[in-house]
């Protein structure tokens, strides 16, 4: 795992005894040959179906729900990984869920050498998810669902953070 869960900061809703994730789980799949996006799409939607949790489309303003973000990296890349955020923190800031750990191969990322830009770009990120859920009817005075909230708190939330993130 990567991101949230893999820093050990992955979002929980807790209701009574039932635990719900409120962000993805980002995964990362390190293999010796390419996997296509789509076939590691298809494996994440089945693993969805079988825990009882469904996807959501980035583009549809639909229930947010939690769902498997999962990425091929070839081993043979691994030595050549630019020195970038979600690189840095797959090396420093992970957990290996399953088979040898391949970090050792990686680079020797230094935060000191994380351009400016790409901590930019990644709190743009998380600016443009406060956008998109911004809907049109927080303007108008309509009905807002209790989810809609959530999802524009949590993202909020989210960005603070990572001006924080930025800043350092």
């Amino acid at each position: 795992f990567f991101g949230g869960f893999g820093r050990a900061e992955g979002g929980v809703k807790i209701q009574g005894k039932k635990v719900t994730p409120v962000n993805d789980y980002d995964l990362y799949v390190i293999t010796t040959k390419h996997i296509s996006e789509e076939l590691l799409n298809n494996i994440a939607k089945k693993i969805e179906k079988r825990v009882g949790v469904g996807g959501y489309s980035l583009y549809e303003h639909s229930k947010k729900e939690f769902y498997f973000d999962i990425k091929p990296l070839l081993i043979n890349e691994l030595k050549n990984l630019p020195c970038i955020i979600k690189y840095y923190e797959l090396k420093n800031a992970s957990y290996i869920m399953y088979g040898k750990d391949y970090r050792n191969l990686m680079p020797d990322f230094k935060k000191e050498n994380l351009p400016l830009s790409d901590t930019i770009r990644f709190l743009f990120n998380r600016i443009s998810a406060i956008t998109e859920w911004f809907l049109p009817k927080y303007l108008k005075n309509e009905k807002i669902e209790d989810w809609e909230r959530e999802v524009l708190i949590d993202d909020t939330s989210k960005t603070y953070l990572e001006c924080c993130t930025t800043l350092c």
